[in-house]
């Protein structure tokens, strides 16, 4: 990868590089997901694409504080293939002094330890676009075999009109799958995933980032961060366990129902003015309705069938 794409100098920024409040929110929730399932003696936590180590670094900063908790941490997994990244987040980890572990891929984590899992805006863009040497988008002059193969990967997909266009990503499926059979396996878990996207599958939200602004895909190619919106329904479909139930909030609903008011009211009492702006900035932010509130959206998956973690409602269904 090129040099770092992340925070005010990068391509991006990503919720937990804005404020602190987010990462001590999502702790908490895990943490609470440890508790209802009776305190589980061996526990560790697992990220995809954790970026320089931010949110782990701010999730274990706050569930530590529960000794009882810390006591049961054997390791810190990490789902990263980058060498300047890995390094990035050994830095920021190890004051915590927490085995850490990195894994290519996520069916590389072994099963037998209760497993909090966050997945936060890794997950591959879509299949379905050819390059040419003018490099251009082209359509195929008919049907190919990966689009019949997609075209039957969710039963969504079948009540599409001929000449339909949307993006799918059978690489985020597969990560999925894997992700629900950790989750189902007996020693359990927890998730949350973390992106934008919605409940359902998009046309043409492929698209480039660089500097913090959109930029065509083929433009200087390498040079940008690649991204596309979540099918967020198809996770779910890849993630059908039947011992699994997954609730679905936006950004926004999420923190506000996790507390974010409170906690920055009393983080902005033990700093000076000029840090209590740029807090209430940043959650202000986090939870624009219009900006990151509403298009983040946060699905959380759980061995709790029928019965949903807090602060999810029921099962959200899901549209083509």
């Amino acid at each position: 990868m090129k040099g770092d794409v992340f925070g005010s100098k990068g391509d991006f920024i990503t919720s937990p590089e804005i404020s602190q409040v987010f990462g001590e929110l999502v702790g908490i929730w895990l943490l609470s997901r440890w508790l209802e399932d009776g305190k589980p003696r061996k526990t560790r936590l697992i990220e995809l694409g954790p970026g320089r180590g931010t949110l782990m670094d701010d999730i274990v900063r706050t569930m530590s504080t529960f000794k009882e908790f810390k006591s049961t941490l054997e390791t810190i997994s990490l789902v990263e293939t980058s060498e300047h990244l890995r390094k990035q987040q050994q830095e920021k980890l190890k004051p915590h002094g927490i085995p850490i572990q990195w894994h290519a891929r996520v069916e590389d984590i072994e099963q037998g330890i209760m497993s909090a899992l966050d997945v936060d805006t890794t997950l591959p863009a879509p299949q379905g676009v050819s390059m040419v040497p003018k490099l251009k988008f082209v359509l195929a002059p008919g049907s190919t075999p990966t689009a019949e193969v997609l075209s039957v990967s969710s039963p969504r997909f079948s009540s599409l009109s001929v000449g339909s266009q949307i993006e799918v990503s059978p690489a985020s499926w597969a990560i999925a799958k894997n992700l629900g059979n950790l989750l189902a396996s007996p020693s359990g878990g927890a998730a949350l995933l973390i992106d934008y996207g919605d409940m359902r599958s998009f046309s043409n939200s492929f698209r480039a980032f660089r500097k913090h602004k959109v930029v065509d895909v083929f433009d200087e190619l390498g040079s940008s961060d690649l991204t596309a919106n979540v099918d967020f329904a198809y996770l779910k479909e890849a993630m059908s366990q039947k011992s699994l139930h997954h609730g679905f909030l936006n950004q926004r609903e999420f923190l506000l129902k996790m507390g974010i008011e409170v906690r920055t009211a009393a983080l902005s009492r033990l700093l000076p003015e000029d840090r209590q702006r740029a807090v209430k900035e940043g959650v202000t932010r986090l939870i624009d309705p219009l900006g990151m509130g509403g298009q983040y959206k946060v699905m959380a998956v759980t061995p709790t069938a029928g019965k949903a973690p807090y602060p999810f409602g029921d099962d959200t269904g899901a549209s083509a």
